[in-house]
């Protein structure tokens, strides 16, 4: 409940006030489930929140892409580059 007050602040706010941008998991862990549930369906959203928010985005992206790409698919946009993408 105490996130639903955070979802009109800024990512960049939230995740370095109220988390922290740095990569310890005590840290990165809750600032990627709060990605993950404010972009619960907006893949491209809630990565691009992700890498603008800073800090340790990359291992963030992780947990934020696995559960983002599980809750919403990944567009195709974005796997159809791949050398091998996923099946449909």
């Amino acid at each position: 409940k105490k996130a639903e007050g955070w979802v009109g602040q800024p990512d960049e706010h939230v995740v370095g006030e109220r988390f922290s941008p740095a990569c310890y998991i005590a840290e990165a862990m809750p600032a990627s489930l709060y990605l993950a549930w404010k972009y619960h369906e907006d893949f491209v959203g809630g990565l691009v929140a992700n890498a603008n928010v800073g800090g340790d985005n990359c291992h963030r992206g992780v947990v934020v892409g696995a559960i983002l790409g599980l809750a919403c698919g990944v567009p195709a946009e974005w796997s159809g580059a791949l050398r091998v993408p996923p099946p449909r």
